[in-house]
C-alpha cells in the first residue's frame, strides 16, 4: 500500500462504519487527520475500493472496482505470468519483475516495536524461493527500494537482491 492514512487512495469516506476511526497524528513530522491503515484488520481493508491518485491523466475506469492486492498475490500473480508466457511476452524475452518498495519504515517502527519491514518483506520473499538474485532471476526478478535509510541498510546486510535508496529533494 502506498501510504499509511486512506482518504487518497480509497472509498472510505463512503464507508459510515468507519467513521470513528477519524484520527490526528503526526506523521512526517505533521499533524495529519485521516483513516490509518494499522487501525483496520485485513478484512475490513478489502472492503474498500481503490483508486489511482498520482498523476493526472492516470485512467479513472477502473476506480473502486478492486481492492488492496498483498504483495503475497502480486509475486503469485507474476510468478503465473512468467511460467505462463516465459518472457515472450516481452520484446527481450526477459520475465516480468517486480519492484518492492518498502514504504513509512520508521513509522512501522515506532508502531510495532522496531519491526523491520524490509525483513518482513525478505522473508515472504524466502516463502516463494525468490530471496536471492538466482533463484528470483528463475521465477520473477525482484528490485527493493526504500525512501528508509535504515531499512536499506537492513537490506544491503541481509540480501543480495538488488536495493536502493531513494532521495527526496522536495
Amino acid at each position: 500500500m502506498h501510504d499509511p492514512f486512506l482518504t487518497r487512495i480509497t472509498n472510505i469516506r463512503n464507508k459510515t462504519e468507519f467513521s470513528t476511526r477519524y484520527e490526528t497524528r503526526k506523521y512526517n513530522g505533521n499533524n495529519k487527520t485521516d483513516w490509518w491503515t494499522d487501525k483496520f484488520s485485513l478484512a475490513e481493508l478489502k472492503t474498500l475500493g481503490i483508486k489511482q491518485a498520482q498523476a493526472p491523466g492516470r485512467l479513472t475506469i477502473f476506480d473502486y472496482q478492486f481492492t488492496f492486492p498483498l504483495l503475497s498475490d502480486v509475486i503469485e500473480m507474476v510468478i503465473a505470468f512468467n511460467k505462463q508466457h516465459k518472457g515472450k511476452r516481452n520484446p527481450d524475452n526477459r520475465l516480468a519483475g517486480i519492484l518492492i518498495e518498502a514504504k513509512d519504515s520508521q513509522m512501522y517502527r515506532e508502531l510495532y516495536s522496531n519491526r523491520e519491514i524490509g525483513k518482513d518483506i525478505l522473508d515472504l520473499l524466502k516463502k516463494y524461493d525468490i530471496e536471492t538474485i538466482a533463484k528470483a532471476e528463475k521465477l520473477a526478478p525482484i528490485y527493493l527500494h526504500s525512501f528508509d535509510y535504515g531499512t536499506v541498510k537492513y537490506w544491503g546486510e541481509n540480501t543480495e537482491l538488488p536495493n536502493n535508496f531513494l532521495a527526496f529533494g522536495g
